[in-house]
């Protein structure tokens, strides 16, 4: 976006000071990495503003946003969509993310009336549940490989042991 009424609306806000002070207070690396940009429309903008309020109301009554363990997963992605294979720490935080998108939807949906528009912002596809079921009977609570991860494995554990 450029012109003249941004720069100046940049400027009163001293967007250049705002923004790396917001960031730095941002728990995850990849908040950090994207950064953040003003609304392109005034449609945008207004669905952002009732995001917000939805958002503080929500706060105001006590209801807080279940983001406990945040993980950046960008790269186990990417590597994933270059066929490549993950190693057990990656797998566990799919499994971490996939764990709070569940709780995030959840808490949502119990939303649904009071935050319609966070509600819609924060799709979450219920058919991850599979993939968080499996990663979750493959991988112990520690983050470990767990015997259940296959039969081949378990066999070769009990053989060593």
């Amino acid at each position: 976006m450029t012109g003249s009424w941004f720069e100046r609306a940049a400027g009163h806000l001293e967007w250049e000071r705002f923004l790396p002070a917001l960031l730095g207070r941002c728990r995850g690396t990849s908040a950090r990495r994207r950064g953040l940009a003003f609304a392109a429309t005034r449609a945008e903008a207004a669905g952002l503003l009732r995001e917000t309020d939805e958002l503080m109301a929500l706060l105001e009554r006590g209801e807080h946003l279940p983001l406990g363990d945040l993980r950046d997963v960008e790269a186990h992605l990417a590597r994933l969509q270059r066929q490549g294979a993950l190693k057990v720490d990656a797998l566990f935080d799919l499994l971490v993310m996939l764990r709070g998108a569940r709780a995030l939807r959840e808490f949502l949906s119990a939303q649904r009336k009071q935050a319609p528009a966070l509600f819609a912002a924060c799709t979450i596809d219920p058919a991850l549940d599979a993939l968080l079921e499996l990663l979750a009977d493959a991988i112990d609570p520690d983050g470990t490989l767990s015997d259940r991860a296959s039969p081949e494995l378990k066999a070769l554990r009990t053989e060593i042991s």
